[in-house]
């Protein structure tokens, strides 16, 4: 791609210019094994002398081997009198769905088995089992249970127990992706049928996206923006992007706040816009919905000027095949008052003036679509 007069003091990246290790394998089916305990507020199940089984632990990173709760501990067993029976358990290391974005990455992932209507695991393989969600996971008793039409009897989380529970048989379905290591294309048709229960999506979009076929921009919808300026405060923010909002809207594109619209709005939206832009942030995992059908979109994101961009949005754009560009251009904000507040997040900042952003994202979008094939950049960039 020729690099506009108005991008050469800008740098842009593409997803070959993230140094990246290759993602790890995310392979499918169940992990059974045979008398298992469950301690009381556990993030995992253990063997029967006590130590953990590490697959059924919530864990991220390169190699899966960062643990989301700190590496378990052996658990000393109690006597027989000291246990209840279990019975039959199926266990999910994650199924929290508060955070649109965690819902879309390791809840859609742990539950992806579970959502398979050839497999139909809890009406066979799992048809007497109860399944059991790790202690952080509590709240989700009812949506689990609602999503999965468990009566409430076959559902309970750790934090319940009084005591250990001795399990003769234990499954545990394998995840979809994992955190920073992998995400499988069989990823996106979990996230598909996720939102499409949860939402109880039908019509043209409910299901769109397969594993064949492209799903096709709308010519005459504009470039869309996805604006971050009206989240919450304890989300991260960046200073400034109201006025690159602004800028955009001047130059005709459909500045939305995904977090103000209802779902079918949002595929809606989504699905049409020739050209997708906005901060790196969790509404670009909403893209998952349509999979590979995305092939070859355009996508912009704004990225900081340390050339960051976390694994998980490698491996998810590099399996979609999208057409990402990434425009180096935030930088944290020294003034963000969060951290001081307890609020681990740190803001950010526009490290471009915005008309002068705003004309880089236009020239670098016009690029894209004139261009698709085109390559920019600079090399080895960092991962967070």
């Amino acid at each position: 791609m020729k690099t506009p007069v108005s991008l050469q003091d800008l740098e842009v990246l593409t997803l070959d210019d993230f140094r990246c290790p290759a993602p790890g394998s995310a392979p499918e089916g169940l992990i059974e094994f045979h008398d298992g305990l469950v301690f009381p507020g556990a993030h995992g199940v253990f063997d029967r002398l006590g130590r953990p089984i590490p697959e059924s632990f919530l864990r991220r990173g390169p190699g899966a081997s960062e643990y989301a709760y700190g590496e378990p501990q052996a658990q000393a067993v109690p006597e027989a009198s000291g246990l209840d029976w279990g019975g039959e358990i199926l266990f999910l290391p994650y199924a929290r769905f508060e955070i649109f974005g965690h819902l879309l990455t390791e809840a859609a992932a742990h539950l992806s088995l579970l959502l398979d209507p050839e497999v139909e695991l809890l009406a066979t393989t799992a048809a007497q089992a109860t399944v059991v969600l790790a202690a952080d996971s509590d709240q989700a008793i009812e949506p689990v249970r609602s999503l999965l039409g468990l009566k409430p009897h076959r559902i309970r989380s750790t934090r319940s127990l009084l005591r250990p529970l001795f399990c003769p048989r234990v499954l545990i379905p394998r995840p979809s992706m994992i955190n920073r290591c992998a995400v499988d294309r069989r990823h996106f048709l979990a996230v598909r049928r996720l939102l499409d229960r949860l939402y109880h999506l039908a019509g043209p979009l409910a299901g769109q996206g397969g594993l064949g076929g492209r799903t096709a921009a709308d010519p005459g919808q504009a470039r869309l923006y996805l604006g971050r300026s009206r989240l919450p405060p304890e989300c991260r923010l960046v200073a400034g992007e109201d006025l690159l909002e602004a800028e955009l809207r001047r130059r005709g594109w459909n500045v939305v706040y995904p977090e103000t619209l209802p779902l079918p709005e949002q595929l809606r939206l989504l699905s049409g816009a020739p050209i997708i832009a906005g901060c790196v942030g969790s509404a670009m995992h909403l893209l998952m919905y349509f999979g590979e059908a995305f092939a070859g979109r355009p996508l912009i994101g704004l990225g900081p000027i340390d050339r960051r961009l976390n694994r998980n949005f490698v491996y998810q754009f590099q399996q979609q095949r999208l057409d990402y560009r990434q425009i180096s251009c935030l930088d944290r904000d020294p003034d963000c008052p969060k951290r001081a507040h307890g609020v681990h997040v740190q803001d950010l900042r526009l490290a471009v003036a915005a008309p002068r952003l705003a004309e880089a994202i236009e020239a670098l979008a016009e690029a894209m679509v004139a261009d698709p094939a085109g390559a920019s950049g600079a090399s080895q960039p960092l991962l967070d």
